[in-house]
């Protein structure tokens, strides 16, 4: 490097010997001069995931999403506001947008047709992937692009990107859940409806590489960046 810098000095000070020795000759010469600075940022992933806050009974207190989490009192035959959604923050890259969701009452959600799986599919959250855990994952697939069961076709999945330039990016989940009539209130208590959002730029992860599509090589990669999820990437079919 040293040598490199030292050759350098050596042609800047011949350039100024010539046009002196121009200067002199004739004073007659044209020139010219043009310089190329390049600036380089980074590119940034911004989520966050709230809801609206709500009372025991499940009545929006403040008509805005404020809290990442919130308690209810479970009544049979009753609907409960939970309204979680997430924003992509200005200027985020374009990405792949997971949550991954544990609903610990499920089984007495009222099979209505609204139940909070069925939100999630009108609202374009495509079921990829499940666990022995009673964890799904979902991808954001937009809304009217889902389908209510898991993928078994990767290839047929087509995300789509979040991450806006201008403006801030909501994604809603859900909005609510009711309560089945009848339903064994007493025996969930202390159950939970757990989700977990993860976003991770979709450049570097468009094609399909080793039996793997875009957004599965994306989320094997959330798995290598965030340990908690270890054992929950995806394998090409016929790997043992």
């Amino acid at each position: 490097m040293k040598k490199k810098l030292i050759t350098a000095g050596v042609l800047l000070l011949s350039a100024s010997l010539l046009v002196a020795a121009s200067i002199l000759g004739t004073l007659a010469f044209l020139a010219s001069s043009s310089a190329v600075s390049n600036t380089f940022t980074y590119g940034e992933v911004g989520i966050r995931m709230l809801e609206s806050k709500v009372d025991e009974d499940g009545k929006d207190a403040d008509d805005d999403r404020t809290v990442d989490g919130n308690s209810y009192k479970l009544i049979p035959n009753k609907t409960y506001t939970k309204d979680p959604a997430i924003t992509v923050t200005k200027g985020s890259v374009p990405s792949y947008l997971f949550v991954k969701v544990k609903n610990g009452i499920s089984t007495i959600e009222k099979a209505d047709g609204n139940t909070m799986k069925d939100q999630m599919i009108v609202n374009g959250w495509q079921a990829v992937k499940s666990n022995d855990a009673g964890e799904v994952l979902y991808l954001y697939v937009g809304a009217g692009n889902a389908s209510a069961d898991i993928v078994t076709d990767p290839a047929t999945v087509n995300a789509d990107p979040v991450g806006k330039a201008d403006a801030d990016e909501v994604i809603e989940i859900f909005k609510q859940f009711t309560v089945s009539e009848g339903a064994p209130v007493a025996d969930y208590a202390g159950a939970k409806v757990t989700l977990t959002a993860f976003a991770i730029q979709t450049e570097g992860f468009t094609e399909t590489t080793d039996g793997l599509v875009g957004y599965q090589l994306a989320w094997n990669a959330i798995v290598g960046r965030f340990p908690f999820e270890s054992g929950t990437q995806f394998v090409a079919a016929g790997t043992p």
